[in-house]
């Protein structure tokens, strides 16, 4: 059973560690089989995305596929920001705390130029008729209405760390098939679905403007 339980990864001295508590090999496999599951899922999670990247750069010279849609107004709460990239999860979390029940969140990128450490941003969250602010954060939550026209879109599965590689896939594909970016317009992404435990369950979908 040793032997079987270093084969799946397991050290030797965690083997010796869970005997020395438990004495019982058996209970270490119960511990250990959720663990397993989660590492096969995730695996062929990735293999399954790394073969569609691997296609989609056969037929479009980019990892991706995206869609171009024409999308109507939205309402939206939000809060400005100037931070880098890798604070929006934070910057989401202290907006989902302003209000009542559930929002799914989303960034508008009001600044036009690439900046991965000090970048202009709207955090916000989409207004249904059950989205409410808190009491104590009304005057900092402001509300508007955006109108994004026509778009590229593209919905990833996966790591939220990814997002900043698939913006430049999404324009190196508009280019690449001559749509013209809108400038005039913001850049945004919307968080679907969040789930840090399972990063299988999770997917964002980002929109660049075009004409």
């Amino acid at each position: 059973m040793i032997l079987l339980f270093t084969t799946l990864g397991i050290s030797l001295a965690e083997i010796q560690k869970h005997l020395s508590y438990s004495g019982n090999l058996e209970t270490l496999f119960t511990d250990k089989k959720e663990t397993l599951k989660k590492q096969i899922k995730w695996l062929s999670f990735n293999l399954h995305n790394l073969e569609t990247y691997l296609d989609n750069l056969k037929t479009n010279d980019t990892m991706i596929h995206p869609t171009k849609i024409t999308m109507k107004p939205f309402d939206y709460y939000y809060i400005e920001k100037v931070g880098p990239y890798a604070k929006i999860k934070g910057y989401c979390e202290e907006l989902t705390t302003m209000f009542t029940s559930h929002i799914t969140t989303l960034t508008i990128f009001t600044g036009q130029e690439y900046n991965p450490t000090r970048s202009h941003m709207k955090i916000g969250a989409l207004a249904t008729s059950q989205t409410k602010i808190k009491k104590e954060f009304e005057t900092k939550v402001k509300k508007e209405t955006y109108y994004p026209g026509t778009v590229l879109t593209y919905t990833h599965h996966g790591s939220a760390n990814l997002l900043s590689l698939f913006w430049k896939e999404l324009e190196k594909y508009a280019k690449l098939h001559n749509f013209t970016i809108r400038t005039t317009a913001s850049d945004f992404e919307i968080y679907r679905k969040v789930n840090s435990k399972d990063l299988t369950k999770q997917y964002f979908e980002i929109y660049l403007p075009i004409v």
